[in-house]
């Protein structure tokens, strides 16, 4: 197995702002957290190919014990890649599903062969990777890992076409229309976020929270947010983590090189709009150019 890449800028790297989610991943929800409702669309991406082509060789981009655990076809293989240790300590693939692996490696690296997998899967895994060029840095890893008769399917992270302004967002937050804390997190790290080329740092959504006058008191109180779900925010403190969360149409651009879109999938929960599922099979134009 080949050593791991380790670059300061490796996604969900030591000291990463998934150190902290890996401990507090029962407290998490929607939609960092995949519904039922997303786990029945993987389910059902993994069945169809299966219905074709029989037994797939499935790559799980991290460790999302929901995925681990969904329901595949008999004699499917699956191996999860992750770099975060904490991660894999805490949901080692093997437990959660007999006979899958874990490996840790930087996802830009897999060590794997090309055209070694079936079906490629990973839940939010673009947003940490940059904009526009992170992106394709991983669409062209995944494409050399691919079969040719493979499928990709992935949830992202969008963020809408007209940008939010963080005062739009506080002023729903107290007029009560936000359903969930785990959705203020993320609306607020979107309507931080100036442009997805630059992203946002978590720990500037953090200072944000620290110095927006919020008190996590009063969300209870007006809410009934539990006050241990109000402070997963403190992962967030003083993390070098960035995510980037572009438009549906900067991410079609970023992948239209390589990956030809057959399906994408709008979940009805809450912020659902922003989190498409996403399936994604080898063509665009530089197939076209071969």
């Amino acid at each position: 197995m080949k050593e791991p890449m380790t670059t300061d800028n490796s996604p969900c790297a030591h000291g990463s702002v998934w150190n902290s989610h890996a401990a507090q991943w029962a407290r998490l929800g929607p939609p960092l957290r995949p519904s039922s409702e997303d786990i029945s669309a993987y389910e059902d991406v993994v069945g169809r190919w299966a219905a074709a082509h029989g037994p797939p060789r499935i790559a799980l981009l991290g460790v999302t014990p929901e995925i681990v655990e969904m329901h595949m076809p008999q004699d499917a293989h699956l191996v999860a890649f992750d770099i975060n240790q904490a991660m894999l300590d805490v949901f080692p693939p093997a437990l959660l599903r007999p006979g899958s692996e874990a490996i840790r490696a930087d996802w830009r690296r897999l060590p794997i062969d090309g055209g070694s997998r079936d079906i490629v899967l990973g839940d939010g895994c673009f947003a940490m990777m940059g904009f526009p060029e992170g992106f394709r840095i991983l669409a062209r890893e995944l494409r050399r890992v691919l079969a040719e008769n493979g499928v990709c399917a992935f949830r992202f992270y969008l963020r809408p076409e007209t940008a939010e302004s963080i005062e739009a967002l506080v002023a729903d937050l107290r007029a009560g229309r936000i359903g969930s804390f785990h959705t203020f997190k993320f609306r607020a790290a979107m309507a931080l976020q100036e442009s997805a080329e630059k992203g946002i740092a978590v720990s500037r959504v953090f200072e944000w929270w620290s110095h927006s006058g919020i008190e996590p008191e009063e969300l209870t109180a007006q809410y009934g947010w539990q006050p241990e779900t109000i402070a997963t925010i403190n992962a967030y403190r003083e993390r070098s983590d960035v995510y980037n969360f572009p438009t549906l149409g900067e991410l079609r651009d970023a992948l239209r090189e390589l990956f030809v879109e057959t399906d994408c999938r709008f979940p009805g929960y809450e912020l659902g709009e922003r989190c498409p599922l996403i399936e994604l099979r080898p063509g665009g134009r530089a197939e076209r150019r071969r």
